[in-house]
């Protein structure tokens, strides 16, 4: 099932392994179909495969069972994970998976303690990817995946009857996410499918969130601010999807679907939404083609407007901070503080600012995902929905930017 961030090469065109059915509700999920060849495979210099993904279960009886698919490339991306999971006293780790017998081999001895290895090489009986997923005590699955395969692992998955966590985005366009959230309420709507969109579950968000509904009041504007510098050693960078991104946006789809959620669970505290907008996009670094930069005026539910201006291209200004005004005060999240103003008793303007460790939200968001699965409940922070509506806004900023700053009304908010 799950396959990530492999590049593409022609070492195992032609291949196929019988651990991947040859379709799921219609989709070519074989490895020498074109939609996964091409992308997904080639060798490492040495012979040994990168960007392998990894497997992660919960104990029986506790919460069920969660497997993770962690791509070995995106370590330092990905690793909070790991923590996440073995630090938890309800999680034990049960099996690791990955394309090759020597790969699977090397992430045990990383981890440190004996657990069940699943392959597709050399192929042996009782060890492929679909035997794990056959398995009656394992029944949900984590996975990081580039945006591109993704959506066929998740088919693959809620076909198999496992729970999900699958990577933001939910997809690579909106016509797909609903794909998907129909799939999953046709096909396996017992089982519970989450998006891991870790911005909702940060401290500094919900913080901020919590302040802000405190503060209340009426929405008088808002603004994202985000500018940062991608560069060719950027570890962010080191992917071939993403340096040749197959899907619109690049970064901007990949990072920014983050800073829309972020303003979205603050803009809920005080019940509003993104409704409408119009947007201008640029390319200023060539290597983060198609676009890295995006400027757009963004109206509410209220028909308030606040500004979203971020930038993977700045290479002379740097920063990070989402904020939200109201009548009654105002509430500014930076990577590791929360900043209110707001009228104290006596009715003068005062400000505290409290600062927050760098915390990626991973636990959080596991956790979330654990409960969800014991509950039979989706926590509404990761939802598919929520991870659809946050895909159209940046969706929509990329076709007005292409449209010369077109007006675009929201309308997967209303059929979701």
């Amino acid at each position: 099932m799950i396959l990530a961030e492999w590049r593409s090469g022609p070492a195992f065109e032609g291949h196929h392994s019988s651990a991947w059915p040859e379709t799921v509700d219609g989709i070519n999920l074989s490895p020498n179909s074109e939609t996964l060849t091409e992308r997904l495979f080639a060798p490492e210099d040495d012979g040994n495969f990168n960007r392998a993904p990894r497997s992660w279960h919960l104990r029986k009886g506790r919460y069920d069972e969660i497997a993770q698919e962690v791509p070995y490339e995106l370590a330092e991306q990905n690793t909070e994970y790991v923590p996440a999971l073995s630090k938890n006293d309800n999680l034990s780790l049960k099996a690791i998976y990955s394309r090759s017998k020597r790969s699977a081999e090397k992430l045990t001895g990383e981890v440190g303690e004996k657990v069940d290895i699943y392959y597709d090489s050399p192929a042996e009986r009782g060890k492929t990817l679909d035997d794990l997923l056959s398995r009656p005590d394992i029944e949900a699955v984590i996975a990081c995946l580039p945006i591109t395969v993704q959506p066929q692992a998740i088919k693959k998955s809620l076909a198999a009857r496992k729970h999900v966590l699958s990577e933001k985005p939910i997809a690579a366009d909106t016509n797909i996410a609903k794909d998907l959230i129909e799939y999953h309420q046709r096909t396996a709507p017992d089982s519970v499918w989450l998006v891991a969109e870790n911005f909702r579950f940060l401290d500094i968000l919900s913080s901020g969130h919590s302040k802000l509904k405190d503060i209340g009041g009426d929405l008088v504007t808002f603004h994202v601010n985000v500018f940062a510098l991608v560069d060719e050693n950027d570890k962010f960078y080191q992917t071939q999807w993403r340096q040749v991104p197959e899907y619109q946006g690049g970064f901007l789809l990949d990072g920014g679907v983050h800073f829309i959620a972020g303003l979205r669970y603050l803009l809920s505290s005080i019940g509003e939404d993104i409704t409408a907008l119009a947007a201008f996009t640029a390319l200023i670094q060539p290597n983060l083609a198609p676009v890295d930069t995006v400027h757009a005026i963004l109206a509410s539910e209220s028909k308030r407007s606040g500004t979203f201006s971020v930038s993977f291209g700045s290479a002379f200004k740097s920063g990070f901070e989402i904020e939200v005004v109201t009548t009654k005060g105002r509430v500014s999240v930076t990577p590791t503080s929360v900043t209110v103003a707001c009228l104290d008793e006596s009715k003068s303007k005062k400000e505290q600012k409290e600062d927050f460790p760098f915390s990626a939200g991973v636990a959080k968001e596991v956790e979330a995902f654990a409960t969800s699965i014991q509950s039979g409940k989706v926590d509404p922070r990761a939802s598919p929905q929520q991870a659809a509506r946050d895909l159209e806004i940046i969706q929509s900023m990329l076709e007005s930017g292409k449209d010369a700053g077109s007006f675009k009304r929201l309308s997967l908010l209303e059929k979701l």
